[in-house]
């Protein structure tokens, strides 16, 4: 009887729990007879996997069925398909969904699915995007979830809390992704960094001691500068510098939104030379010359480059044509001093000497001797230190003088002669007296340009002149030369008969 609706009926409904053979007997008039028919009973075991799914609201998954053939799936709401071995769930809120299966024999079996909807957290982040400086924070704070994640890690203070604070070494974009419920939800955060970068740069950044460079810095809107020594203004973008000595300058620009950065710039000041020259002689004759020297730097320039050896070097040999001033820049360290050295050039003289009148003068005059040359000083043999001297020698005498400009000198070499003595001589000495003779004069030696003077009034000059005297008489000449000496030669006897 198991399984059967009913056991002396025509047509009891079986439902057996397994394969069973049921044995029926019919009985007519006392008469009876029997039969077997077999049910064999298929049984199903229809499965939905997963069989409780939770998922987060606007989200699917995927069921699929197996232990039977055929299946359907209801109520329709939720999914993509209603038959088939595989339904996408993505009800709006919990549903219970039923799957039948249906064996080859036509078997059914059927089973439940509950798909559990969580629903999706909103996540925002505060504030939803931040502008900060190099090297500062700012707190980010999340809200919406039961727990939350950061990422990228780099520059956050914590990744799995509400409110991380953020430091960030560049601009960067947080994602935050809250969880409640096995549900998550992103928001974002873009922090940007605000780097300006200053650029300070020199116009020379090598000057020299007592000269100045110009700085500039760049890459923001206000600057101040450190230390204030040497500097125009402080807190300008580009103030003049005239440290005293080498100097690090450090600047802090400030851009508009607050941020700022530092650099530094280094103004290295080399001390400025002190040149001096000298020179061997300082004084030289013409067409001599002298070496010169410049001391106290690195390099040296002289100009103008006339009568130098050499224009570039510390040693020069000048020999100018005549008085000039050079200049000389000498360089150390890219720094120049100037200075300026005078070299004189004297001529030099050529003297001679001229006497008054005649080199050769009376006994016991005096002539005056000339050194014709135009020269600072003069040097005479006889001590005498003018261009002109009177000499009165005794006999004859050599001169000599000395001419010079500083050193450069010369001398001449002259003579003073002497008239030699006036002689006076009458060749007739004595005449007969009564007769006519002659008488006559010579003179030599003494200065020419000679005068005769006769007594008896014989007149002038040498003779000879006819006398016939009648008494005894003298004749006498007196003979005068240039040199005013009067001679009369031994006078004539007088006359005898």
């Amino acid at each position: 009887p198991g399984g059967l609706s009913c056991t002396s009926c025509s047509n009891p409904t079986a439902n057996p729990g397994s394969t069973i053979t049921y044995t029926v007997t019919g009985t007519n008039g006392g008469c009876s007879s029997t039969y077997s028919v077999t049910i064999n009973v298929g049984i199903l075991n229809v499965i939905a996997t997963p069989a409780s799914p939770t998922i987060c609201s606007g989200t699917s998954t995927t069921i699929t069925a197996s232990g039977a053939i055929n299946y359907t799936w209801s109520p329709a709401s939720g999914l993509n398909v209603t038959t088939g071995t595989s339904v996408v769930a993505n009800p709006v809120t919990t549903t219970t969904y039923t799957l039948a299966g249906t064996s080859g024999g036509g078997c059914v079996d059927t089973t439940t699915v509950i798909v559990t909807v969580s629903p999706t957290p909103t996540v925002t982040v505060v504030p939803p995007s931040a502008i900060v400086c190099k090297n500062n924070s700012i707190l980010l704070s999340a809200s919406g979830a039961s727990t939350y994640t950061w990422s990228p890690p780099g520059g956050l203070s914590c990744t799995s809390c509400s409110n991380p604070t953020a430091n960030p070494g560049s601009t960067i974009i947080y994602t935050v992704t809250g969880t409640t419920s096995g549900c998550t939800s992103k928001d974002s955060v873009k922090v940007t960094v605000d780097i300006p970068i200053v650029t300070p740069i020199a116009s020379s950044p090598t000057i020299c001691a007592g000269s100045s460079t110009t700085l500039s810095a760049t890459g923001a809107v206000t600057y101040m500068w450190s230390p204030p020594g040497g500097l125009s203004c402080t807190s300008c973008s580009n103030p003049t510098a005239n440290p005293g000595s080498t100097t690090l300058y450090t600047v802090i620009g400030t851009d508009t939104l607050g941020c700022n950065d530092t650099n530094t710039v280094t103004i290295t000041v080399n001390p400025t030379p002190t040149i001096s020259v000298s020179a061997i002689d300082t004084t030289i004759c013409q067409g001599s010359n002298t070496s010169l020297s410049a001391t106290g730097a690195s390099t040296y320039t002289w100009s103008p480059p006339g009568g130098l050896s050499c224009t570039s070097c510390s040693n020069p040999t000048a020999n100018p044509g005549s008085t000039i001033t050079y200049t000389i820049v000498g360089t150390a360290g890219g720094c120049n001093d100037t200075t300026t050295f005078a070299l004189s050039v004297n001529p030099i003289p050529t003297v001679s000497i001229s006497a008054s009148g005649n080199d050769t003068i009376c006994p016991g005059r005096s002539a005056t001797l000339t050194a014709n040359t135009s020269a600072a000083n003069y040097v005479w043999s006889t001590g005498a230190t003018t261009s002109s001297i009177n000499v009165s020698p005794a006999s004859e005498t050599n001169y000599t003088v000395y001419a010079s400009n500083g050193k450069c000198s010369d001398s001449a070499v002259t003579s003073v002669y002497l008239y030699a003595p006036l002689v006076v001589t009458m060749p007739n000495d004595s005449i007969c007296l009564g007769k006519t003779g002659t008488v006559s004069v010579n003179a030599s030696g003494g200065k020419p340009s000679y005068t005769f003077t006769w007594n008896n009034g014989l007149g002038t000059g040498t003779g000879p002149f006819n006398v016939n005297p009648s008494v005894p008489t003298y004749y006498v000449c007196t003979v005068t030369d240039g040199c005013a000496v009067s001679l009369q030669p031994v006078p004539l006897a007088p006359t005898t008969v």
